[in-house]
């Protein structure tokens, strides 16, 4: 699974172009928000994603949104962030049963060329079967 993400991180990233973003005060501004959304056999999820950029300066990857499982199965909602062609998977919700989870990410941007996808997966801790997320502007 690790190689099929890097593989998609790499396509995504040809795709991807940067959010650029300003900031208003000391109150952070995104701009430039993207709309996503999955489904894994009876589990979606759905949210936004974008940049904000601090008012000291920091730039944070942000993703919000919900996850819904109507299974008893478990599903996990997970986050690759790649930061200059390396990326690390997090592991942001997970529902066990009918029922819906929040899913919260944010972690500042470390590269220039850092941005994150979103994956819903089948499983809570062994999660091979995952559909990556679509995304709209």
């Amino acid at each position: 699974m690790r190689k099929q993400l890097m593989t998609l991180a790499a396509v995504t990233f040809a795709a991807a172009a940067p959010l650029v973003l300003a900031s208003a005060g000391t109150a952070a501004a995104a701009e430039n928000v993207i709309n996503w959304s999955a489904q894994q056999g009876d589990a979606t999820a759905s949210g936004t994603r974008w940049t904000e950029k601090s008012a000291s300066g920091v730039t944070w990857l942000v993703a919000k949104g919900e996850l819904v499982n109507a299974s008893p199965g478990c599903v996990s909602m997970k986050i690759s962030e790649t930061h200059d062609f390396l990326s690390k998977t997090t592991t942001v919700a997970t529902q066990c049963g009918p029922g819906t989870s929040p899913v919260g990410y944010r972690a500042p941007r470390r590269q220039l060329m850092s941005y994150i996808d979103l994956y819903l997966c089948e499983g809570d801790q062994d999660t091979r079967d995952c559909k990556r997320a679509k995304e709209t502007r």
